[in-house]
């Protein structure tokens, strides 16, 4: 997979897991400018702060290259 795992403001239902690959993760700014959170190798765990707290996502994920993401679904947590 290349391109948008996850998207700002979509409900929380699953946690990502980087298996292979790398994962950019950005926030926006009030003036709609977006910023850089961090960027995720294999092995890094994200999302799971919005599934437990049943927020919408805060962030956007993208797959910079082609990487495999394991998915935790909300009703298997």
């Amino acid at each position: 997979m290349i391109g948008v795992v996850s998207s700002t403001g979509r409900d929380a239902n699953r946690i990502f897991q980087v298996a292979e690959g790398y994962v950019r993760l950005t926030g926006l700014h009030e003036d709609g400018s977006e910023a850089l959170i961090t960027i995720y190798v294999s092995g890094n765990c994200y999302a799971e702060t919005a599934l437990v707290s049943r927020r919408p996502y805060n962030h956007t994920s993208i797959a910079m290259v082609k990487s495999r993401i394991n998915i935790l679904h909300e009703r298997d947590f």
